[in-house]
């Protein structure tokens, strides 16, 4: 296991498809089988969205304002991230699926 950067996260995670789970239901419970990860850096937020984001419906999605509450990000040993925020919020596993 190893610290990785946010931008480190999205370059090997773009354009691929992510499962990503809240680890428990401290303070957020996010749950996505099929999504993929947004950065903006101007904002510095990350994105979690879901749904046929090819068209103009059916998009949901969850943002991130990462210098506000991301501790760190992990790249796990077993090949998945974990992102832990400060305290009082469950940190999120991704994993990437080949669907």
């Amino acid at each position: 296991m190893k610290e990785i950067t946010i931008k480190e996260l999205v370059n090997i995670l773009e354009d691929k498809i992510i499962s990503a789970e809240s680890t428990d239901t401290n303070g957020i419970d996010l749950s996505f089988s099929k999504a993929h990860i947004e950065y903006h850096e101007s904002e510095n937020t990350l994105s979690f969205v879901a749904g046929n984001y090819n068209t103009s419906n059916g998009i949901g999605s969850v943002s991130i304002h990462v210098d506000d509450i991301v501790q760190d990000i992990i790249s796990e040993d077993d090949g998945s991230y974990t992102i832990r925020f400060r305290p009082d919020i469950a940190d999120i596993n991704i994993i990437e699926k080949d669907w």
